[in-house]
Protein backbone atom coordinates (compact mmCIF):
# COMPACT_ATOMS: atom_id res chain seq x y z
CA UNK A 1 0.00 0.00 0.00
CA UNK A 2 1.29 3.63 -0.63
CA UNK A 3 1.08 6.52 1.03
CA UNK A 4 -2.39 7.68 3.09
CA UNK A 5 -4.49 10.22 1.62
CA UNK A 6 -4.56 12.87 3.56
CA UNK A 7 -7.86 15.66 4.24
CA UNK A 8 -5.72 18.58 3.60
CA UNK A 9 -2.42 20.03 2.65
CA UNK A 10 -0.88 23.73 2.78
CA UNK A 11 2.18 25.07 1.29
CA UNK A 12 3.04 28.27 2.66
CA UNK A 13 5.37 28.54 -0.57
CA UNK A 14 2.04 29.56 -2.48
CA UNK A 15 0.11 30.46 -0.05
CA UNK A 16 -2.85 28.37 -0.92
CA UNK A 17 -4.08 25.46 -0.23
CA UNK A 18 -2.93 22.43 -1.85
CA UNK A 19 -4.86 19.35 -2.29
CA UNK A 20 -3.04 16.39 -2.67
CA UNK A 21 -3.36 13.66 -4.83
CA UNK A 22 -2.70 10.04 -3.84
CA UNK A 23 -3.28 6.30 -4.99
CA UNK A 24 -7.40 7.18 -3.32
CA UNK A 25 -7.40 10.58 -5.56
CA UNK A 26 -7.99 14.24 -4.67
CA UNK A 27 -9.91 15.13 -1.42
CA UNK A 28 -11.97 18.37 -1.07
CA UNK A 29 -11.77 20.03 2.02
CA UNK A 30 -12.29 23.92 3.11
CA UNK A 31 -9.50 25.94 3.52
CA UNK A 32 -10.87 26.79 7.30
CA UNK A 33 -9.61 23.18 8.20
CA UNK A 34 -5.97 24.00 7.70
CA UNK A 35 -5.93 27.45 8.90
CA UNK A 36 -7.66 26.13 12.21
CA UNK A 37 -4.27 24.29 12.48
CA UNK A 38 -2.22 27.15 11.67
CA UNK A 39 -4.10 29.37 13.94
CA UNK A 40 -2.89 25.90 17.02
CA UNK A 41 0.65 26.59 15.76
CA UNK A 42 0.44 30.56 15.70
CA UNK A 43 -1.15 30.53 19.11
CA UNK A 44 1.42 28.37 20.65
CA UNK A 45 4.27 30.03 18.99
CA UNK A 46 3.05 33.30 20.38
CA UNK A 47 2.94 31.75 23.98
CA UNK A 48 6.14 30.58 23.22
CA UNK A 49 7.53 33.91 22.62
CA UNK A 50 5.82 35.94 25.62
CA UNK A 51 7.36 32.98 27.99
CA UNK A 52 3.82 31.89 28.56
CA UNK A 53 4.41 28.42 30.57
CA UNK A 54 1.06 27.98 31.64
CA UNK A 55 -0.87 29.06 28.29
CA UNK A 56 1.86 26.94 26.79
CA UNK A 57 1.16 23.48 28.73
CA UNK A 58 -2.50 23.94 28.08
CA UNK A 59 -2.36 24.50 24.35
CA UNK A 60 -0.44 20.54 25.14
CA UNK A 61 -2.11 16.84 24.73
CA UNK A 62 -2.28 15.13 28.22
CA UNK A 63 -0.28 12.90 26.65
CA UNK A 64 2.14 15.53 24.98
CA UNK A 65 6.35 14.39 23.94
CA UNK A 66 8.67 16.85 23.78
CA UNK A 67 11.79 15.68 21.78
CA UNK A 68 14.59 17.46 21.65
CA UNK A 69 17.87 17.70 18.85
CA UNK A 70 20.29 16.10 21.17
CA UNK A 71 21.21 15.23 24.72
CA UNK A 72 21.42 18.91 26.19
CA UNK A 73 17.66 19.18 25.16
CA UNK A 74 15.51 17.70 28.14
CA UNK A 75 12.58 15.74 26.75
CA UNK A 76 9.38 15.44 28.64
CA UNK A 77 6.48 13.37 28.19
CA UNK A 78 3.09 14.07 29.52
CA UNK A 79 1.73 17.38 31.15
CA UNK A 80 3.84 17.55 33.98
CA UNK A 81 6.67 16.57 32.96
CA UNK A 82 6.23 19.27 30.07
CA UNK A 83 5.35 21.87 32.85
CA UNK A 84 8.61 21.23 34.99
CA UNK A 85 11.08 21.52 32.01
CA UNK A 86 8.96 24.78 30.83
CA UNK A 87 9.09 26.60 34.06
CA UNK A 88 12.68 24.90 34.82
CA UNK A 89 14.05 25.68 31.49
CA UNK A 90 12.47 29.06 31.18
CA UNK A 91 13.01 31.27 34.41
CA UNK A 92 16.49 32.57 33.35
CA UNK A 93 14.70 33.79 30.08
CA UNK A 94 14.35 38.19 30.05
CA UNK A 95 13.19 37.58 26.96
CA UNK A 96 12.83 35.29 23.22
CA UNK A 97 12.54 36.15 19.79
CA UNK A 98 11.43 33.79 17.52
CA UNK A 99 10.80 33.95 13.57
CA UNK A 100 9.70 30.94 11.86
CA UNK A 101 8.30 30.28 8.12
CA UNK A 102 5.85 27.58 8.13
CA UNK A 103 6.31 25.44 5.07
CA UNK A 104 4.29 22.52 5.18
CA UNK A 105 0.54 21.44 7.14
CA UNK A 106 -0.99 18.33 6.69
CA UNK A 107 -4.18 17.29 7.91
CA UNK A 108 -6.10 14.04 8.53
CA UNK A 109 -9.39 13.80 10.01
CA UNK A 110 -8.39 14.42 13.94
CA UNK A 111 -4.47 14.79 13.25
CA UNK A 112 -2.25 17.07 11.78
CA UNK A 113 0.84 18.11 11.37
CA UNK A 114 2.88 21.51 10.97
CA UNK A 115 6.74 21.60 9.66
CA UNK A 116 8.39 24.52 10.23
CA UNK A 117 11.70 26.25 10.20
CA UNK A 118 12.76 28.57 13.23
CA UNK A 119 15.23 31.43 14.32
CA UNK A 120 15.75 31.90 17.96
CA UNK A 121 17.27 34.52 20.09
CA UNK A 122 17.35 33.87 24.05
CA UNK A 123 18.36 37.03 25.97
CA UNK A 124 19.24 35.68 29.95
CA UNK A 125 18.52 37.83 32.85
CA UNK A 126 22.07 39.91 33.90
CA UNK A 127 23.82 38.50 31.58
CA UNK A 128 24.42 40.32 27.73
CA UNK A 129 24.93 37.02 26.02
CA UNK A 130 22.30 36.06 23.38
CA UNK A 131 21.97 32.60 22.54
CA UNK A 132 20.95 32.54 19.05
CA UNK A 133 19.70 29.07 16.72
CA UNK A 134 19.04 29.56 13.23
CA UNK A 135 17.17 27.79 10.97
CA UNK A 136 16.26 25.18 13.19
CA UNK A 137 13.36 22.44 11.63
CA UNK A 138 10.63 21.94 13.88
CA UNK A 139 7.59 19.49 13.74
CA UNK A 140 4.30 19.88 15.80
CA UNK A 141 1.97 17.28 15.80
CA UNK A 142 -1.45 18.48 17.14
CA UNK A 143 -4.71 16.34 17.56
CA UNK A 144 -8.28 17.78 17.63
CA UNK A 145 -10.12 17.15 21.25
CA UNK A 146 -13.61 16.32 21.54
CA UNK A 147 -14.37 20.43 22.10
CA UNK A 148 -13.07 21.33 18.88
CA UNK A 149 -9.71 23.06 19.84
CA UNK A 150 -6.36 21.61 18.38
CA UNK A 151 -3.36 20.66 21.07
CA UNK A 152 -0.13 19.59 20.61
CA UNK A 153 0.82 15.77 21.06
CA UNK A 154 4.58 16.17 20.10
CA UNK A 155 7.27 18.61 19.44
CA UNK A 156 10.50 17.40 17.61
CA UNK A 157 13.11 20.23 16.99
CA UNK A 158 15.98 19.56 14.90
CA UNK A 159 19.13 21.96 14.75
CA UNK A 160 21.33 21.73 11.33
CA UNK A 161 24.66 19.73 11.69
CA UNK A 162 27.06 23.24 11.40
CA UNK A 163 24.73 24.47 14.28
CA UNK A 164 25.54 21.94 16.96
CA UNK A 165 29.14 22.60 17.64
Amino acid sequence: MGMASCDVAWKMGSGKLAENSYEEGIMSVSKKNVEEVKDACDKVMKLYTTLDTKGLVEMCADDFVLVGHDASIKKARGKESLRELFVEGMKEFESLESEYDISEINRDGNLAYVLFSNNDKVKFFGSDETIVSDNCQTLMVFERQNDGLWKMKLQMCVVPNDEQN
